[in-house]
């Protein structure tokens, strides 16, 4: 039997369908419940706000702790069809926080929007249309140090 061409299916889509073969227990109902409650980026967002007034070496372990705490939310964000209504509440979220901190956290959210419309991060187009990949670990000064 052939196998479907799984470059043609949108990588989201591959991520939740390979999740859902190694963590069946999850149901939707709790996938939902996560994503829907947003705990994951709002202590993102807490623990970024706080690097502000950190030396750097606490600094850094705070940045390497919080990527932890957003790949844990994409990964759950995986589960759920549809990220437009958790995108739009981030957005709003972020925007409140002020122009400072938006300037500063907004790359990663805008590569969370790309990542979720099928845009690989390795391509100009994800670049060009301002995002950012949030990782905890760097060479240089990280980029949400400022």
């Amino acid at each position: 039997m052939r196998q479907p061409d799984r470059r043609a299916e949108d990588p989201l889509q591959q991520l939740h369908g390979s999740i859902r073969r190694v963590f069946p227990e999850l149901t939707t109902d709790d996938r939902e419940s996560v994503a829907a409650d947003r705990p994951g980026f709002q202590q993102v967002e807490e623990r970024i706000a706080d690097l502000a007034g950190m030396v750097v070496p606490q600094a850094l372990v705070r940045l390497k702790n919080t990527a932890y705490a957003w790949r844990q939310m994409v990964f759950y964000l995986s589960f759920v069809d549809g990220t437009d209504s958790f995108m739009g509440w981030a957005r709003a979220r972020l925007a409140r926080k002020g122009a400072a901190f938006e300037a500063r956290f907004g790359p990663a959210l805008r590569g969370l929007e790309l990542a979720a419309l099928g845009i690989d991060s390795s391509t100009a187009a994800f670049t060009s249309g301002g995002g950012r990949v949030f990782t905890g670990w760097t060479t240089e000064r990280h980029w949400l140090l400022g």
